[in-house]
């Protein structure tokens, strides 16, 4: 070979290995160059807006290196991704040139296509610009965004050295499988270090201290024994349960009790609630519009019962928050033969993301406005329910006060599209039989080949018997009929017989009258039938009602799952669908990352062929020592301490940025939060955390025990209670006013799961169980979580106690003071039924006197006894009641009975059952 060409290959191979690969080499054969094919279409109808030092927006395309580079936003082309290129976009829409200028052509802007397809090749060498952060280090450093630190509790609380704890011998004697507490006793070597039981207490009296307060008074057995059963479960104590505890003599009683509480069924009821209004929970399909018109998703509420089930299995957060956004990418579905428990589970799971309102259960529905109202309220819900975080802004604009840029909020909804896909949309309901709704079987398509072969079979052997039963009645019916047309005259029974043997869609409408004087009727055939048809016709009956019973079914799941070829995501100009900007990939809020690199999603390999979008989002969510999972555990924590005290230590719960409320006590979020991760995201060990504290178990009432302040009366100075001098007094909420009411009068329901209980509209507005449509009497009186759960129109109970009406996510519930609250308790049809129920269960315990009915009274109402002048009180109005009802005619006993009944609707009508102290 001539020593010149070996010269020459070897430069070539050299300058090959100087030039990026993206940047010179197609990745198709024969792509259009830049400066031959492209150039030339930018010149004539681009530069004249966009070439020379003051193009337009910033943006100039005289060169593959400036469109890279783009304006502020950006990159306008992307090699190797016309679908993602902000130029092809606004060519195709006709957006450039504007209006007035000669358009690009359809041959052009297939040139343009193909170049980009290929890789932009170009003579010129160009590179990719980095990724710009649009945040800074310093919106990084909001108290909400910072990793969570190791926050040492105050002194005083250190731990105490091993074997001298007191509780070493029960934990060592506990059963296998029940969690140990953790719930060391503190060394007490600060002052009122004798109120430390766990380090919140620690955290608390050193704020108090600073303020020269300290902790009120421990509340009375009693009192803390509704306290904890309310919080915990929802309804209060029996009388023979707060016995129980109030004589246990243990040292350690309260903490037996917290565990019992913990481990009971109707925990997962009560906390299980919580979470529903973080997912915005309901029954109902649509906006809810009406409240007679109420439209239910199918099987909707196995989400419910997976929420019950994982808070009573105490399931790790992380694990839960993975299974929720991308259950469905967790397991291969798409592949098993056989559905596993797990699979089913997971599926379900996805039901998270089925909450949001969707108008598509209607044909007029299907538009593509709603689709994107499903995408944008579902990331309302995701946002603020798991971040905190308020991100609607970001919809149309930068966020004005916190650093969430526009972009940040579409590559998140990048990670819903190919699920939510406005391209490949499936409706809520199959309105049409060519349309694919979004549910699924919750078994594999070979079992529901097995289960349609097995009930083909089914009915073929029902259409055996039957057929038996039709012949023996179709010749008993020929009989019976020459006996009657026999006793007719001839004329008559010629008109006669020719109607009966007319077709029924052919007879004259004389005939239809003779067929229908003449018909023999089931009753005029079994009068007639012998012993043996008889015989034989009931055995036939008998065999299908037993083959009915084997016929197989399978239920639907609410699902969430990648549909059709992934859509790419636009940037939209005022949040409007029509309107699509600047094309954007999967990513996360880049003030949660270190870098512009992290907040670029890399998709989760998953093995079902789903994008794995979700599943990478759920890591990223839940990734140890990062920004993000910091957040996640310190929103979650405080949202258990919202619901212990009422308020957060964070107040406004649903908003952690900028313009949210800082926390109280910011160390103490900051270690419930990391023992909340370092205990493996168990939600109940930070709740048995917290009810065994000091603070928590403190009284409602206003006293100070400090005996070296001189300040005797706190709220003055701190009139919020944010430092915690108290245990906030709390209005119960509305679920578990009614669960009480059911509970105290003995109806309580606690069968848990299933279907949901039906609601009925009256004409004069109220709402209430359904009673003509219950798969069960008693599911009238089951639990307020598995009544029909709906946007706008609770149980009337529930609604006038602030059930909440749930648009998007409830972060936390509104408590309100009015008189249609008394007003209901006075009149509603259940306080009566209730008191009565309570008056039968005093007088079946034969009670001796007037003092014991009182006591027994307020120990189930009030859970405690009553006080000498209440009982004084309370026995001069019994006297006064049976003397006005047997001046009514009332005999003794009726007079009596009544007198309690108006005593126990009474005690049901005080604040103190309304409100736990």
């Amino acid at each position: 070979m001539d020593g010149r060409w070996l010269v020459l290959m070897l430069v070539a191979f050299a300058l090959a290995l100087q030039t990026p690969a993206a940047a010179n080499e197609p990745n198709v054969a024969n792509a259009p160059s830049f400066e031959s094919d492209i150039l030339p279409i930018l010149q004539s109808r681009c530069h004249a807006c966009h070439g020379g030092n003051e193009s337009k927006g910033g943006l100039t395309l005289e060169s593959v290196q400036t469109m890279l580079n783009g304006a502020e936003s950006g990159s306008v082309v992307v090699p190797g991704q016309p679908k993602q290129s902000y130029l092809l976009h606004r060519i195709r829409r006709r957006e450039m040139p504007p209006k007035g200028r000669e358009p690009v052509t359809k041959a052009e802007r297939k040139l343009i296509e193909r170049w980009i397809q290929g890789g932009m090749p170009a003579r010129e060498k160009w590179t990719l610009p980095p990724q710009r952060d649009l945040v800074t280090d310093e919106d990084r450093q909001h108290w909400a965004y910072r990793r969570l630190r190791s926050v040492k509790p105050p002194d005083g609380s250190s731990p105490l050295k091993k074997g001298s704890d007191p509780l070493e011998g029960v934990r060592n004697k506990a059963k296998a499988g029940r969690p140990e507490r953790v719930r060391p006793l503190f060394q007490r070597t600060a002052s009122h270090a004798e109120r430390v039981r766990t380090p919140i207490d620690s955290f608390v009296l050193r704020r108090l201290e600073d303020a020269e307060l300290s902790l009120a008074k421990p509340a009375e057995p009693a009192t803390l024994a509704r306290r904890v059963w309310l919080d915990l479960i929802g309804i209060p104590p029996t009388p023979q349960e707060l016995q129980t505890f109030l004589t246990d003599q243990r040292f350690d009683a309260y903490e037996r009790l917290v565990e019992q509480l913990l481990a009971s069924p109707m925990f997962g009821e009560r906390w299980g609630r919580h979470w529903l209004d973080v997912a915005g929970y309901a029954d109902t399909v649509g906006f809810d519009h009406g409240p007679t018109q109420v439209i239910l998703s199918e099987g909707k509420w196995r989400y419910r019962d997976f929420v019950v089930d994982s808070t009573n299995a105490d399931v790790p957060y992380d694990q839960f928050l993975r299974q929720q956004l991308a259950g469905d990418e967790l397991v291969d579905w798409k592949n098993a033969d056989e559905y596993s428990p797990e699979i089913v589970t997971n599926l379900i799971a996805t039901g998270f993301l089925r909450t949001a309102r969707d108008q598509t259960h209607e044909s007029v529905g299907v538009i593509t406005p709603n689709y994107y109202e499903v995408l944008h309220d579902t990331m309302e819900m995701m946002n603020r329910g798991l971040l905190g975080l308020t991100l609607q802004c970001t919809r149309c604009h930068d966020h004005k006060f916190d650093a969430f840029t526009q972009r940040d909020y579409y590559r998140i909804m990048a990670t819903l599209m190919p699920a939510y896909n406005p391209n490949d949309w499936r409706p809520v309901f199959p309105f049409d039989e060519k349309v694919n709704d979004r549910t699924l079987p919750d078994v594999s398509p070979r079992r529901q080949r097995e289960i349609e072969q097995h009930n083909t079979e089914i009915d073929r052997q029902i259409g055996d018997q039957r057929k038996q039963i039709e012949s023996i009645k179709q010749l008993v019916r020929s009989l019976i009929r020459e006996q009657r047309l026999a006793k007719l005259p001839a004329e008559e029974r010629g008109k006669i017989k020719a109607a009966l043997d007319t077709a029924d869609d052919k007879r004259t409408d004389d005939q239809k009258d003779l067929a229908k004087k003449h018909a023999i009727s089931d009753d005029d055939l079994a009068k007639q039938f012998d012993k043996t048809e008889k015989q034989r016709i009931s055995t036939a009956e008998k065999e299908i009602a037993s083959l009915e019973s084997k016929r197989r079914k399978w239920q639907r799941i609410q699902a969430l799952f990648d549909v059709g070829e992934i859509p790419t995501t636009f940037v939209l100009k005022r949040g409007e669908h029509a309107l699509p900007s600047r094309p954007v990939k999967p990513g996360f809020l880049s003030v949660l990352c270190d870098n512009p690199r992290q907040a670029v999603m890399r998709p989760a390999t998953v093995p079902n062929g789903s994008s794995g979008r979700r599943l990478a989002l759920a890591r990223w969510l839940t990734e140890p020592n990062t920004r993000v999972s910091s957040l996640v555990a310190r929103v979650q924590v405080n949202r258990v301490w919202q619901a212990l005290f009422g308020r957060g230590l964070v107040e406004s719960s649903g908003d952690f940025g900028v313009q949210g409320t800082p926390p109280s006590h910011p160390e103490l979020l900051d270690w419930l939060a990391a023992e909340f991760v370092r205990a493996g995201w168990h939600q109940k060990q930070i709740i048995r955390t917290i009810v065994t504290s000091s603070v928590y178990r403190q009284a409602s009432a206003i006293t100070h025990t400090n005996q070296k302040s001189k300040i005797k009366n706190p709220k003055p100075l701190d009139p919020d209670n944010r430092l915690l001098w108290r245990m906030p007094l709390r209005r119960l909420e509305s679920e578990s006013i009614r669960d009480s009411l059911l509970a105290i009068s003995g109806r309580l329901d606690r069968t848990m799961g299933g279907p949901p209980v039906q609601m009925k509209a009256h004409a004069d507005g109220r709402i209430e169980v359904d009673v003509e449509r219950l798969a069960r009497p008693s599911d009238r009186w089951r639990r307020s979580i598995y009544l029909v759960t709906r946007r706008g129109y609770s149980d009337t109970l529930l609604d006038v106690f602030d059930q909440p009406s749930i648009q998007t996510t409830c972060s936390r519930r509104q408590v309100s003071a009015i008189p249609l609250q008394s007003l209901t308790m006075l009149n509603d049809k259940g306080s009566f039924e209730t008191a009565e129920l309570l008056a039968n269960q005093i007088l079946a315990s034969k009670p001796t006197d007037d003092r014991r009915t009182i006591r027994d009274l307020y120990r189930q109402v009030l859970c405690r006894s009553p006080q000498d002048r209440e009982s004084k009180l309370c026995r001069q109005a019994l006297d006064e009641h049976r003397a006005f009802y047997r001046n009514k005619g009332h005999d003794e006993q009726r007079a009596n009975r009544d007198a309690i009944i108006e005593l126990a609707h009474t005690l049901l009508n005080t604040s103190e059952f309304l409100y736990r102290e």
